[in-house]
């Protein structure tokens, strides 16, 4: 359901995914294929530059396991990356710092 919000509403609730997701999770997300007619000729659809989707996939603490493709959506498998630092008080200073930046 992410075609339906911008990216920066994505970041925030990648965040939360992580926040709570355990270690070692998985979680499944799409999004609109950009490339794809039926995501061209709709304004109501958010398409994302893919650039930009896995750089904020990543910084938030994600990365993908696989991808595939299903109509016009995109679909990715995402597991928790292990941070040395995800224990240590510094880590939401950090996290909110790298969200601002993006």
């Amino acid at each position: 359901m992410f075609e339906y919000y911008p990216l920066e509403y994505i970041k925030i609730v990648l965040s939360e995914i992580v926040r709570v997701i355990k270690q070692n999770g998985y979680i499944f997300i799409d999004i609109a294929d950009p490339l794809k007619k039926y995501a061209q000729e709709r304004d109501w659809i958010f398409s994302y530059d893919f650039e930009e989707f896995y750089s904020t996939v990543s910084i938030v603490g994600l990365k993908i396991v696989t991808t595939n493709s299903a109509g016009y959506m995109l679909q990715y498998l995402l597991s928790k990356i292990w941070l040395l630092f995800n224990f240590c008080w510094i880590h939401k200073l950090v996290w909110n710092i790298l969200l601002k930046i993006i």
